[in-house]
């Protein structure tokens, strides 16, 4: 399935949204998104680029949906 804008975004919102009624306290949306976009970056440049160094040694077939996931998600942010 294509990870669509709207898709994240709603995502993103619905996260906001939940954690905002779990500790009963507002959560401002532009900051939300600023954390998300670094947490989307943090992801990409530590997490995924060891994942790509570990597909060098065995394949990670999962790789093929995460790839252009993660990428689709950092642009969006």
């Amino acid at each position: 399935e294509d990870l669509g804008v709207e898709q994240i975004l709603h995502y993103a919102e619905l996260q906001r949204a939940m954690l905002q009624e779990c500790v009963g306290e507002s959560i401002d949306r532009e900051e939300w998104l600023a954390g998300l976009r670094y947490c989307a970056w943090d992801f990409y440049t530590y997490r995924f680029l060891m994942y790509i160094m570990g597909h060098t040694l065995r394949e990670f077939k999962f790789l093929n949906r995460v790839a252009p996931t993660i990428k689709k998600i950092v642009n969006v942010l």
